[in-house]
């Protein structure tokens, strides 16, 4: 007999869902239809809260390791490392397939086109590519050494999951910008960039488009052949590739609040100083604040970055290092 008045919401549409008496597992949903259209849910939940994982950067990736691959058949390479690159590749060829697929359902595809496309029936592709198992064949992928993920996979909740992801894809293209800027000043060609760099043309493409997050010694490396000056770009690689200030900086590598302002001024596309120049300083100020010798309050910090259309989030703990030396001086 039913039990209306120990009846819970369905999981899905909220309506009654009566208990009935005897034992078993309490029904969570009206029907079946609930239960699918849920799990649906669910899944759409997932993909939306883990960063993408695109196809054309594990191409870039693949293409790289098979280059490496080329080149151990002409060297005296163990056969240790001849077997685990091979399965890094065959890793890469399946992962890149997943991603393709997560790329094209992320972008509106039903599963009945992926199938057509895999030449075989909806419910294989949906095993095989669906829910957790491709969530998981994408987040175990191990990367390339020489270049982290702009839009990798942190610990954290799917909500704090889903901000980390976004502020490393905001700084991913704000670093990306800043190099352009640097790339239309120098004039020089990209091919030369990446043979003095040693890394494939993809490599700097892909960083170019915020695509890739090159370690920082190459991007070091960017930056110096393009005429710029590296450690203005530190801060925005930073938290492009999501890299915790506690576990990263040696002394040498300490980012200087004026050089994160440089960064994001170039990123801007370098416009002059009155254009940005917050209500809060002077001109003269404001270049003391780029050239590193003015720590302005926070406030107005905040009002110089969102007119260099950066964002302030990165700059909070330089700046609260700079203006601690700063008022650690004025107490002497």
């Amino acid at each position: 007999m039913a039990d209306v008045s120990n009846g819970t919401g369905c999981g899905f549409c909220g309506k009654t869902v009566v208990r009935h008496d005897g034992g078993g597992r309490p029904r969570e949903y009206c029907d079946a239809r609930c239960r699918r259209r849920a799990q649906r849910k669910r899944d759409a939940e997932r993909r939306a809260a883990l960063p993408r994982l695109t196809h054309r950067l594990i191409a870039t990736e693949l293409a790289h390791r098979v280059d490496r691959l080329l080149a151990t058949c002409f060297d005296d390479v163990p056969l240790a490392e001849v077997l685990v690159l091979a399965a890094r590749i065959a890793e890469d060829v399946d992962c890149l397939v997943a991603a393709a697929v997560a790329d094209s359902r992320a972008a509106g595809k039903p599963w009945a086109e992926v199938a057509v496309a895999a030449r075989m029936s909806e419910g294989s592709a949906r095993a095989r590519w669906g829910g957790c198992p491709g969530s998981r064949r994408l987040a175990s992928r191990e990367p390339m050494p020489w270049a982290y993920r702009a839009h990798g996979t942190p610990r954290a909740g799917a909500v704090e999951m889903r901000r980390s992801a976004e502020r490393a894809q905001r700084s991913a293209a704000a670093l990306a910008r800043a190099l352009l800027t640097l790339h239309q000043r120098s004039g020089i060609g990209l091919d030369q960039v990446a043979g003095e760099a040693g890394v494939p043309l993809s490599v700097v493409l892909g960083v170019l488009e915020g695509e890739v997050v090159a370690p920082w010694p190459v991007t070091f490396m960017f930056a110096h052949l393009l005429g710029g000056q590296p450690a203005d770009l530190r801060l925005m690689w930073e938290s492009a590739a999501r890299l915790d200030a506690r576990e990263s900086r040696s002394r040498s590598q300490r980012v200087s609040l004026g050089a994160g302002l440089r960064g994001a001024r170039l990123a801007a596309g370098c416009p002059e100083v009155t254009l940005v120049r917050p209500s809060g300083l002077s001109e003269s100020e404001a270049e003391a604040a780029f050239a590193g010798r003015l720590v302005p309050q926070w406030s107005v910090l905040c009002e110089l970055l969102v007119r260099l259309d950066a964002d302030p989030e990165p700059f909070e703990k330089v700046w609260a290092a700079s203006a601690a030396v700063r008022d650690e001086g004025r107490s002497e």
